[in-house]
């Protein structure tokens, strides 16, 4: 939804801003039926200097505001 994709441009948007570090990065998103008001997003990319290295980030918003990160 329209939502979604404007959540997802801006999360890419801002990596490639600030983190200099990733290359090739994704950014899937996910809701749940059941708690509409936390969205949560997974990041995959390759460390820039090393493209054999993957990161992996699972991240999570909550309706108040606090942001999980999980590797």
């Amino acid at each position: 939804d329209e939502t979604r994709a404007r959540v997802k441009e801006a999360i890419q948007e801002t990596v490639a801003r600030y983190e200099k570090r990733l290359t090739q990065v994704k950014i899937n998103i996910e809701t749940k039926k059941t708690d509409v008001l936390t969205i949560g997003f997974n990041l995959e990319a390759m460390l820039a200097r090393h493209d054999t290295v993957p990161v992996f980030f699972h991240s999570q918003i909550n309706p108040s505001g606090r942001i999980d990160v999980k590797k």
